[in-house]
């Protein structure tokens, strides 16, 4: 058996070179790569099916989120993004002003102000956030753990994950609190 303290120093080293990569990166234009990830997410059954998008708000090392925000929204779908309050995560319903009720947590991220939280996540789709994924549809998240929480509670939630081909690897150095996707998609 894989001792515990060797799998977190396997993903802290995985997690520094994975931010080395995308610090090399942040200038490279993805936005080709963005749209073919945001096309192929929309050709899937489990978009055209699910009434609640549960998607984050991209930072500069993430595929851009924000057409499929939109699209979404235009398809009449319910929209949530992210809200942490006291070290949990909760989603914020988006409305047509969203963009102007924007502030920035103190992660860097960008979260609605509100606090009326959704709770009914009946035939939902969750974009999930990571810095890699596997082609085994396993997830390196940023480390807090926030989602593999949330999802503990939900687990009836249709996981995918997305990235884009510099973070798409093999096999990932994952536990048992990792949860798996349902789904990967990338840009390859």
């Amino acid at each position: 058996m894989i001792d515990k303290r060797d799998i977190i120093k396997a993903k802290k080293k995985f997690r520094k070179m994975v931010n080395s990569l995308n610090e090399e990166l942040k200038h490279k234009n993805f936005s080709s790569e963005d749209d073919i990830i945001i096309e192929r997410i929309l050709k899937t059954e489990q978009y055209k099916k699910s009434d609640i998008i549960l998607i984050y708000y991209p930072m500069y090392n993430e595929v851009n989120t924000l057409p499929l925000i939109a699209k979404a929204m235009y398809d009449k779908k319910r929209v949530g993004i992210p809200k942490i309050v006291e070290g949990k995560m909760h989603f914020v319903e988006l409305d047509n002003n969203w963009e102007k009720e924007l502030t920035i947590n103190k992660y860097g991220i960008e979260e609605p102000n509100s606090n009326e939280f959704m709770d009914s996540f009946e035939n939902t789709l969750m974009i999930v956030p990571n810095l890699a994924l596997s082609r085994d549809k396993k997830r390196i998240g940023h480390g807090k753990g926030y989602y593999d929480i949330f999802l503990e509670d939900h687990n009836s939630i249709f996981k995918m994950g997305i990235c884009r081909k510099h973070v798409l690897f093999d096999t990932l150095p994952v536990d048992e609190n990792d949860k798996d996707l349902d789904l990967v998609i990338s840009s390859v």
